[in-house]
C-alpha cells in the first residue's frame, strides 16, 4: 500500500509541484503588489472641481421622474456637471445635468477631453503615488485606442463599461487609464511597476491569464479542481512523511538522503501548513456554494426608508446650483437615512462632511442618530446584544490589505447567527454584514491563508517576517519536491 502511495504522490508531483512553486512565489510578490485597481479615494483625486454653474436642464426624456434610485452622486465631466445613477437593482448610468441628455457612448474625442480635464485636476498622489508630477500635463497624456479587455480590465466589474478608453499618462511610473465608454467614469488604473508585478503576482496566483478568465466559467472550473488536486498531493505526502518518520537501528529518523531527506523533513514542519494554504486558496473561490453569505439588501432598504427619485435627485442638484461650494469640493453623494435626505460632500483631500438636503447646514451624523437606525435594522422582534461605535478594527472589519474607513457603527444582533453589521460613522450606510457564513469565510481564507487572526499579526514588521518565513518553508517543501520529480522523469 505504500509503494502504490508513494508512486501516486511522485506522479502528482511531477503533474502539479510546478503550480505549487508558482503558487509560493507568487503568493509573496502578491504581499507587496496587489492586483491594479483604483481606490475611492483615487478617484475621487482624479476629479475635477465640481461646478455646478450649468446645472440644470429638465430629466431626460429617456427616464421617468419616478425612476427610482439607489443612489446618486454629482460629479464633473471634462468640463460637464453629471449625475451618476445607480438604481435598486445597481445599474449604472449618467445624465448631463447641462444639457439634459443621456451620457454615452463616450467617443474618443470625447474621453480624450475627460481625460485631459483629469489630469490637470488631479494631484501627483491620484496618478501615482510617491512620483513627480513631470509629465501629467495635456500633452503627456497618450490615448492607446478603444479595448474590450486586456489583463487589468478583465474581471466582470467592467462588462458594461466596454469597450474602455485607454491612456497612457507618460509619467515617470509608467500610470495608465481606463474610462468607460459608456458613461466617461475613470474605472481602472496600473502604474509600470504593478503591471510587471503583477504577471508574477497576481496572475499567476489566480490562474488569471486573459485567454482563460475572459471563460468565467471555465477559469473558476480550473481554479477549483487544481486546488482540491493540490489538496491531495499535499496530503498523501503528510501521510506519508508522518509514517515514514520513525527511529530506525541507525539512529536516523528518515530513511531517506540528500534532496529527499530535506523534502522529508520540510514537510514534517511545514506540511500541515501547506495543506491549510491550499485549503483557504480552495476557499477564496467560496467553491459549491460555500461561505458565500446572505444579502444585506433589504437591510439596506430598512435604513434608507425612504425612495429618492430622479425628480428628486435633479431638483437636489438645482437647489445647490444656487449655493456656493467649496473650492475643493469633487464629488457629492446622496446619503438618505430613517427617510430623511441627507447627502455626502466629498472634498479632494478625502474629507467627508454630510448635510441636510432642505437647508443644506451642515448635519454631523450622532449617536443617537445611530443607535435609531441600528433599532430598524433588525428584523421585528430581534433583539440588539450590543452597538457600538469603533474607532479601529475588531475581528471581522478591519485594515489590513485594503483600507476601510472608520469610524464605523457596530450592531450585533441577538439572533441564532449572531450577525453583526457595520453602519459608515459619516453617512450612515451598511458598509458590512457578516453573518455564519462569512464568519467562517473569515478565518478559513482570510485567517488560514494570510494569517489575518489577531491584530497583532497583522501589524507589520511582524506579519511580513512571520509569512516570508513560513512561505520560505512552504517553498522549500515544493521547489525539493519538484526538483526531484524532474530528475525523475530525467533518468527514465
Amino acid at each position: 500500500m505504500m509503494r502504490w502511495l508513494i508512486t501516486l504522490h511522485r506522479w502528482m508531483g511531477i503533474g502539479l509541484g510546478w503550480l505549487l512553486v508558482a503558487w509560493c512565489v507568487s503568493g509573496v510578490v502578491m504581499m507587496y503588489v496587489p492586483y491594479p485597481s483604483i481606490s475611492f479615494e483615487e478617484y475621487v483625486e482624479a476629479l475635477p472641481a465640481l461646478d455646478l454653474g450649468d446645472c440644470c436642464a429638465a430629466v431626460p426624456e429617456d427616464y421617468s421622474p419616478d425612476y427610482a434610485l439607489s443612489s446618486f452622486s454629482l460629479e464633473m465631466l471634462a468640463d460637464r456637471p453629471v449625475m451618476r445613477l445607480v438604481d435598486d437593482f445597481g445599474r449604472r448610468s449618467a445624465i448631463d445635468l447641462a444639457a439634459g441628455e443621456p451620457v454615452g457612448p463616450v467617443s474618443a474625442e470625447g474621453a480624450q477631453a475627460i481625460a485631459r480635464e483629469m489630469s490637470a485636476a488631479s494631484t501627483p498622489r491620484a496618478i501615482a503615488r510617491a512620483t513627480s508630477a513631470a509629465g501629467t500635463a495635456d500633452g503627456g497624456i497618450e490615448y492607446l485606442g478603444a479595448v474590450d479587455r486586456d489583463q487589468w480590465t478583465i474581471g466582470a466589474g467592467f462588462a458594461n463599461d466596454r469597450p474602455l478608453h485607454h491612456f497612457a499618462l507618460n509619467d515617470a511610473a509608467g500610470t495608465e487609464w481606463y474610462l468607460s465608454s459608456a458613461t466617461g467614469e475613470f474605472v481602472q488604473q496600473s502604474s509600470r511597476r504593478e503591471r510587471v508585478w503583477g504577471w508574477v503576482g497576481s496572475v499567476t496566483h489566480w490562474l488569471y491569464p486573459t485567454l482563460l478568465r475572459q471563460n468565467a466559467r471555465l477559469w473558476t472550473e480550473i481554479v477549483i479542481w487544481s486546488s482540491v488536486a493540490g489538496l491531495f498531493l499535499a496530503g498523501f505526502g503528510a501521510y506519508i512523511g508522518i509514517r515514514q518518520f520513525r527511529r530506525r537501528k541507525s539512529g536516523r529518523w528518515s530513511p531517506y538522503r540528500g534532496m529527499a531527506w530535506w523534502h522529508h523533513w520540510l514537510g514534517l514542519v511545514f506540511g500541515v501548513l501547506t495543506l491549510t494554504w491550499l485549503l483557504s486558496g480552495l476557499f477564496s473561490m467560496t467553491p459549491w456554494g460555500l461561505f458565500q453569505g446572505s444579502s444585506s439588501r433589504i437591510e439596506a432598504d430598512r435604513l434608507r426608508a425612504t425612495t429618492v427619485t430622479l425628480a428628486d435627485a435633479v431638483s437636489w442638484a438645482t437647489d445647490l446650483a444656487q449655493r456656493d461650494l467649496p473650492a475643493d469640493v469633487t464629488r457629492i453623494e446622496s446619503a438618505p437615512l430613517l427617510g430623511r435626505a441627507f447627502v455626502i460632500v466629498q472634498s479632494r483631500d478625502g474629507r467627508r462632511a454630510r448635510l441636510a438636503a432642505r437647508d443644506w447646514e451642515a448635519a454631523p451624523l450622532g449617536e443617537d442618530e445611530l443607535r435609531a437606525a441600528a433599532g430598524v435594522l433588525l428584523d421585528e422582534g430581534t433583539p440588539i446584544a450590543a452597538a457600538e461605535l469603533l474607532v479601529e478594527g475588531d475581528a471581522y472589519y478591519f485594515d489590513h490589505h485594503a483600507a476601510r474607513p472608520f469610524p464605523v457603527y457596530r450592531v450585533i444582533a441577538d439572533d441564532a447567527e449572531r450577525t453583526r453589521y457595520y453602519l459608515d460613522g459619516t453617512s450612515g450606510r451598511l458598509l458590512s454584514k457578516v453573518d455564519s457564513s462569512l464568519r467562517w469565510y473569515r478565518w478559513l481564507h482570510l485567517g488560514l491563508h494570510r494569517l489575518d487572526f489577531t491584530a497583532t499579526l497583522r501589524s507589520r514588521p511582524v506579519w511580513d517576517i512571520l509569512m516570508l518565513v513560513l512561505m520560505a518553508g512552504v517553498t522549500g517543501v515544493c521547489v525539493t519536491g519538484t526538483y526531484m520529480g524532474i530528475r525523475y522523469l530525467g533518468r527514465r
